[in-house]
């Protein structure tokens, strides 16, 4: 499998780099779940802060970072990895790439996380 890619979201646009070192599928994913996590907030600053406040919804995130991200190798090493990147914005977009790309391996092994996801997202951006 490729490794995620390089993407930005900013604004209402999401940039993918289709290089061929890097899944595209999966750094779309990711992107969208910054515009997801956008558009599901009332403030449009994301609700990632407030869906990982829950300890074992943040635990669940936190492990399907180390699983889906190359440079993170621990738990421990996640905010190293986001350099100076909001942590619970992109926790956030990791997760619901991992829920859009895997639903049901995300169901079984985040449950928690994965409740959360479509509770905030449902009504405005769907179900997995």
């Amino acid at each position: 499998r490729k490794l995620p890619g390089q993407g930005s979201f900013a604004g209402d646009t999401a940039a993918v780099d289709t290089s061929s070192s890097f899944d595209p599928i999966s750094t779309a994913a990711h992107e969208v779940g910054h515009g997801a996590d956008q558009i599901v907030s009332e403030d449009r600053d994301g609700v990632a802060p407030s869906l990982l406040e829950d300890e074992q919804v943040r635990e669940e995130a936190e492990q399907l970072a180390v699983e889906r991200r190359s440079m993170v190798n621990s738990v421990e090493s996640i905010e190293d990895a986001y350099y100076a990147r909001d942590v619970d914005g992109e926790l956030f977009a990791d997760a619901f790439a991992v829920a859009t790309e895997e639903p049901r391996k995300t169901k079984r092994e985040a449950p928690n996380l994965f409740r959360k996801l479509e509770e905030e997202t449902a009504a405005d951006a769907g179900r997995f």
